[in-house]
């Protein structure tokens, strides 16, 4: 167990010193209390999604579920305080938030501003192009699948932005599709390519159906 605790010891401190190097003027601020945190240009997200998606959160008073501290003791108070390690996996896991919607190029910028011996935390989005897709191409479900049924599988068309959570779902609807039509073991296979210089993409959704399986007939001694 020593051993154990020792490695992620020097884990830890390697993804400390990697982040500092990254952003040094944010492990300057290393360790003061967060009084706020802000998240500029986020569209098109909201806000307060976004703060989910991240560690980095503002110290606040809450007690018995009321937003107060009791006076001259520490009891409510839940206390953030400025980690260069954990702000870089932010900016890590808000630029693939960004990436997953579509926006490739996304990058996103941490600030730290002294306020007296507290800090103010800010992440400023500066947002890709949108990939909007040319063709999306599906095979293996012919006379399984009509076309219309395919298309309400569907949760992109050509010409929308490419949005990755919304194109695996649509691999998932289909695969569903062909497993309750009795083909349990049916595959999806998935491809994309994009091009970010023209920000286009090209995807296909390969469906491998498999044998179908037949409810077993009941024995019979008539």
């Amino acid at each position: 167990r020593r051993a154990d605790a020792g490695d992620d010891v020097l884990a830890g401190c390697g993804v400390r010193s990697a982040a500092t190097e990254l952003y040094p003027e944010v492990a300057e601020h290393q360790g003061r209390l967060i009084r706020e945190v802000r998240l500029v240009n986020t569209a098109p997200f909201a806000p307060d999604s976004l703060q989910q998606l991240i560690d980095t959160q503002p110290s606040r008073c809450r007690f018995l579920g009321i937003p107060i501290c009791v006076p001259f003791t520490r009891i409510g108070r839940d206390e953030h305080r400025v980690n260069v390690a954990r702000i870089a996996q932010d900016v890590q896991a808000l630029q693939q938030a960004f990436r997953i919607a579509g926006y490739f190029g996304t990058l996103v910028v941490p600030e730290v501003r002294p306020v007296n011996d507290d800090a103010e935390v800010t992440f400023t989005v500066a947002r890709g192009d949108a990939i909007v897709l040319d063709q999306l191409t599906v095979t293996g479900v012919e006379g399984i699948l009509t076309p219309e049924q395919v298309e309400r599988a569907l949760l992109l068309q050509p010409g929308d932005v490419f949005h990755l959570a919304r194109f695996t779902e649509s691999g998932d609807r289909l695969l569903r599709a062909l497993q309750r039509r009795g083909h349990a073991y049916a595959e999806v296979l998935r491809s994309f390519s994009a091009d970010t210089v023209d920000n286009r993409a090209e995807a296909s959704l390969d469906l491998v159906a498999g044998p179908g399986i037949r409810p077993a007939m009941p024995n019979c001694s008539c």
